[in-house]
């Protein structure tokens, strides 16, 4: 979709994998929703870009997926992660993928939040704690 939508795609990842404590297949789930919704807001604006920004703390890993889309009003922004909510017109989507996000990265014991203005674009932060010596065998590792 990112070609097909003429998206200019900016990912800033370290050079090294970062491992972080949780499930592949549910973190690649809340990041592909991300990244769809992102696109989804883009679709119809002149200028689309979609920026992909990992990085490494001391004891967390930070995701954000930012783009130039349509923004949420600020009055919407408690909201999204409730299900069956959404900004999308009737048709376009249940109002689910954000509040099962939510869940999922809640039970990786970490943070999801949302920064947007209106005709400028939505940031979405993952805040998920790093894996170490305590839970190898959860570990997760997130590169490209």
């Amino acid at each position: 979709r990112v070609g097909e939508q003429d998206v200019t795609l900016h990912l800033r990842v370290p050079e090294q994998p970062v491992y972080v404590i949780g499930n592949a297949v549910r973190l690649e789930q809340v990041i592909v929703n991300l990244i769809s919704n992102a696109l989804d807001a883009m679709r119809e604006r002149p200028q689309r870009d979609l920026t992909i920004a990992l990085e490494r703390g001391e004891q967390r890993a930070s995701l954000e997926v930012r783009d130039t889309g349509r923004g949420i009003a600020r009055e919407h922004l408690s909201s999204v992660f409730d299900p069956f909510y959404t900004t999308k017109d009737v048709g376009q989507g249940l109002g689910l993928g954000l509040s099962i996000s939510y869940g999922i990265i809640q039970d990786m014991g970490g943070e999801i939040s949302v920064e947007s203005t209106l005709d400028r674009g939505t940031t979405f932060r993952i805040v998920v704690p790093l894996a170490g010596i305590l839970a190898p065998h959860t570990a997760v590792a997130i590169q490209t």
